[in-house]
């Protein structure tokens, strides 16, 4: 498992992921492998991908099939859209392992002449089917892979005591989206306990007034974060520093941090 996440603001995209890889061995245990693998990935110059999921393909590393992907089929004529789709084609031909989920964001024309930033959120299946996100636009962040510590931190939570456990058919409440809206959240089935229930609301996060920097560093922080806390929990560590943090802006793309080779 990784971390990655994709942080829109009004003066770009910031993309970051983990460097972490494990392996599960034949008694079904994950063990660390590495923290040296690539997850985000720059094409053209302009476009930014992170990936989690499947860290190798019919025994080839993912970051050496994007390395094919940029040099053998990209077109860096493409919009972040057609690089959205052509990805998604070109891993469902090479027939994953279980899943592989990808970011992909850059900035695109709006009437002939405004660049807004984009992301885009793919998921390749085993079974050759691919689900595609519509784009998102507006300042916002979206994250995939190990996400539960950010998640806990930053979603909606209910706590309930389970010995006095009912069920509710529906619980309705106010939430500001990704993108900074106000929206009605219609929860199904819900178990709660009259009385004893503590509710934890959504985090008001205020995407719309980040600057890049705060959105680099809301990216560090939600990785970061997340490693910090598996370290003290009785699971395996599936996310791993070095943080690699690629920045997207209307003149092109720049590498924040990055991992070098080295001796």
């Amino acid at each position: 498992m990784s971390l990655i996440i994709s942080v829109r603001v009004d003066d770009g995209i910031v993309m970051a992921s983990d460097s972490r890889v494990t392996v599960t061995t034949n008694r079904q245990h994950e063990v660390h492998f590495s923290d040296t693998t690539y997850k985000t990935f720059c094409l053209g110059g302009r476009i930014g991908v992170s990936t989690c999921g499947d860290a190798h393909i019919k025994g080839r590393a993912v970051a050496s099939w994007m390395q094919a992907f940029e040099e053998e089929v990209f077109d860096n004529n493409w919009s972040v859209l057609n690089t959205m789709q052509n990805i998604a084609t070109f891993f469902s031909g090479l027939g994953v392992d279980s899943s592989i989920t990808f970011h992909v964001g850059g900035y695109e024309k709006v009437a002939d002449t405004t660049m807004i930033p984009v992301t885009y959120h793919v998921v390749v299946r085993n079974d050759g089917s691919i689900t595609k996100s519509m784009q998102d636009s507006g300042p916002g962040a979206r994250w995939d892979g190990m996400v539960e510590t950010i998640s806990r931190l930053i979603k909606g939570v209910l706590l309930v005591v389970p010995d006095k456990m009912i069920n509710l058919d529906t619980l309705t409440r106010r939430i500001t989206d990704e993108s900074g809206a106000k929206k009605t959240v219609e929860y199904n089935n819900v178990t709660v306990v009259p009385g004893n229930t503590a509710y934890y609301q959504e985090s008001n996060i205020e995407f719309q007034y980040f600057t890049l920097q705060d959105a680099i560093d809301f990216a560090k922080y939600a990785i970061k974060t997340t490693i910090d806390t598996i370290k003290f929990k009785s699971e395996s560590l599936t996310v791993g520093e070095p943080i690699d943090i690629l920045v997207i802006e209307p003149s092109g793309a720049r590498w924040i941090a990055h991992k070098e080779l080295h001796a």
